[in-house]
């Protein structure tokens, strides 16, 4: 009788080592494969804000041309008050948006803290331009994007 009773008291109360393996391994599958799929969504998704307030920004000074006749050579207080409000908030990827004009034509970069990924740049380059980096109104490389407000081969 007493074997009997020792053999009920020691009843499975937990999981095994084996069991408990088993469930990381598969928590640390579904994490290589959740995890570069939510850093490549993340980057598209940061790539897109990044474009659209280029954009709005060359918006901002083909307006200010088509008003005032031409460019500024810097950023000063008439220009800022035709640019949208992202101008003077922090970039969706790290960095510094800077103003350059010459008069007849302006220019908006983006200046990465690191280098720029080429998949950003290319984003950006289709969604506003022609897809080729060294042609029409967007150029980049890995230290910049600059998306001018006309063609400077035009």
């Amino acid at each position: 009788m007493k074997s009997n009773l020792n053999k009920k008291s020691r009843s499975k109360h937990g999981f095994t080592l084996v069991e408990i393996m088993i469930v990381v391994v598969i928590i640390g599958l579904l994490a290589a494969i959740a995890i570069p799929a939510f850093q490549k969504v993340r980057r598209n998704s940061q790539a897109t804000t990044l474009g659209e307030n280029l954009q709005s920004f060359r918006d901002g000074l083909y307006l200010y041309d088509m008003e005032e006749g031409s460019l500024p050579a810097t950023m000063d207080a008439d220009l800022l008050t035709w640019m949208p409000e992202a101008w003077g908030t922090t970039p969706p990827i790290e960095g510094a948006y800077a103003y350059a004009g010459t008069g007849n034509n302006g220019a908006i970069t983006f200046t990465p803290a690191g280098a720029l990924d080429a998949a950003v740049g290319e984003q950006i380059d289709d969604m506003l331009d022609d897809g080729n980096s060294a042609t029409g109104i967007v150029r980049y490389d890995a230290n910049a994007i600059t998306v001018n407000v006309y063609d400077p081969d035009a």
